[in-house]
């Protein structure tokens, strides 16, 4: 039976305009801050390699914490289930840039995905790892998802860097990441979130 994602994808999107959207942009970032909350875009890919898309699935977009997931999935395969030595699996209970979890845990992240210390640790470990951690990445996801022109956003980078002290715990967590070490190796001082798909 084939399936008529189009159709799917057209649905859901009228489903959704009968929603309130309590959403906002990222204004925190000043790049990100006249992004349009309006588009909506699509891409499948089947396990069979069929790719269905709709709307604005061709606009690019700054992924921010979705780069978290393939950081993860790299460290991960760099250092294996010794990952969990250093970082936990539990939800964090608390907001995204909170350090209260963090020091009540005594300095160990509740899960990888976190800002406050899970992000540090992933870091720590590609820094550690890889040879290259700026370009090894951008190579990774682009491998992983065969899309060759996904790049790093640097005026997303530029704007999140001048503005990170104007975040709660991120603006101080980003500092001790992006700038503490020299085995960064790298210019800009960010390593991940500011990839355009």
């Amino acid at each position: 039976m084939k399936m008529h994602y189009e159709t799917i994808f057209q649905e859901i999107y009228h489903e959704l305009q009968s929603i309130e959207d309590i959403g906002r942009v990222a204004d925190y970032i000043p790049e990100l801050a006249d992004v349009n909350p309006d588009q909506f875009g699509v891409h499948l890919t089947t396990v069979e390699g069929d790719e269905f898309s709709f709307a604005d699935a061709e606009k690019r977009f700054s992924i921010q914490s979705i780069a978290k997931v393939f950081t993860f999935v790299l460290a991960y395969s760099r250092v294996k289930s010794s990952i969990w030595d250093r970082t936990g699996l539990e939800p964090a209970g608390t907001p995204f840039n909170s350090l209260v979890q963090l020091e009540y845990d005594q300095g160990t992240p509740r899960n990888p995905f976190i800002n406050a210390g899970g992000a540090i640790v992933i870091c720590d470990i590609l820094a550690s790892e890889l040879a290259s951690p700026k370009e090894n990445i951008l190579s990774f996801i682009r491998s992983l998802t065969g899309v060759n022109t996904i790049n790093y956003n640097p005026m997303v980078a530029l704007s999140e860097k001048k503005n990170r002290f104007q975040k709660p715990c991120t603006g101080q967590s980003h500092e001790i990441i992006w700038e503490h070490k020299e085995r960064y190796r790298h210019g800009d001082g960010y390593l991940f979130p500011h990839l355009l798909h």
